[in-house]
């Protein structure tokens, strides 16, 4: 999967995960309403934007945690022998999570 079909991808579950907040925000507020009686100066538009406000420092949060995660798991890697770096890729190869093709490209970049 290219970087780029990568990022497209990652920008669709934000917005189909931000979709989803706030349908379940608004189906709280109108309930809400509908049990506790209609206030009239109840502020929606203050509760969807506060609702979707708390999703974006949410969603940055954990990107920023999954590049640092990423980025200290590069550094790991490069600190590595030979020998231990193909007795990752064997683990990997013979759990399944790579083909044989794979892992014998990454053998010879290794």
């Amino acid at each position: 999967m290219s970087k780029h079909n990568k990022a497209l991808k990652q920008i669709v579950e934000h917005v189909i995960a931000f979709v989803l907040l706030m349908g379940v925000l608004i189906t709280f507020l109108w309930a809400r309403n509908l049990f506790l009686g209609f206030d009239s100066d109840f502020d929606w538009g203050g509760s969807l934007i506060f609702g979707g406000i708390a999703y974006l420092v949410i969603t940055v949060v954990f990107e920023v945690k999954k590049y640092l995660k990423k980025k200290e798991m590069t550094a790991y890697i490069s600190v590595l022998s030979t020998d231990e770096k193909l007795a990752m890729l064997e683990t990997l190869r013979d759990n399944g999570i790579f083909t044989q093709e794979e892992y014998d490209r990454k053998k010879e970049t290794i």
